[in-house]
């Protein structure tokens, strides 16, 4: 599990193993098969991809909706995009990964049906991607808040990355006095 959090957009698991269909009666029960790779591979990257959009637009939207100097409002706003942006980034993963994109076995890999059948992604290895999801899409809208202000906020039609430079909790703690 650590390992998908400090390593998010490493590439994914390999032999991912699912439960084969159970066999005839009277028969042993067959081992474990495994999932198809290419389907996770581009499940993972779709992954990787809708949760770096999702951030990029939270950042976006929080600076741009308001053109006005660092006020206790936007600072409140900023605090709330961003555990948005991180319950997201965690939704993105598991919910992709988990209903939306088709999983199949490999085929060969049970004996009970040797063809590639669609199965659901283990919901373990889902939610270790949507823990890791979470850590990196807070860790991302803090640099990206950082990073556009400075790179957007030298010139004043930049508006709110103009108004609001730089990362708002070092000025003022919300949640504080």
């Amino acid at each position: 599990m650590w390992q998908s959090v400090l390593h998010l957009w490493a590439p994914p698991p390999v032999n991912v193993s699912l439960a084969c269909p159970p066999p005839p009666a009277g028969e042993a029960p067959v081992p474990n098969g495994f999932f198809d790779p290419a389907p996770v591979v581009a499940a993972y990257q779709w992954t990787a991809l809708a949760t770096g959009l999702l951030v990029l637009a939270a950042v976006l939207a929080c600076y741009l909706l308001d053109r006005r100097s660092l006020s206790r409002r936007f600072v409140w706003r900023w605090w709330a995009v961003l555990g948005a942006a991180s319950v997201a980034g965690a939704l993105v993963p598991l919910v992709m990964l988990y209903l939306i994109v088709p999983q199949q076995a490999l085929a060969g890999t049970c004996e009970t049906n040797p063809l590639a059948f669609i199965e659901t992604f283990p919901l373990a290895d889902a939610l270790n991607r949507a823990l890791a999801g979470f850590v990196w899409s807070a860790l991302a809208f803090v640099l990206l808040s950082l990073l556009l202000t400075r790179a957007a906020g030298w010139h004043p039609a930049a508006g709110g990355f103009f108004h609001n430079r730089g990362c708002p909790w070092p000025r003022i703690n919300p949640f504080g006095a």
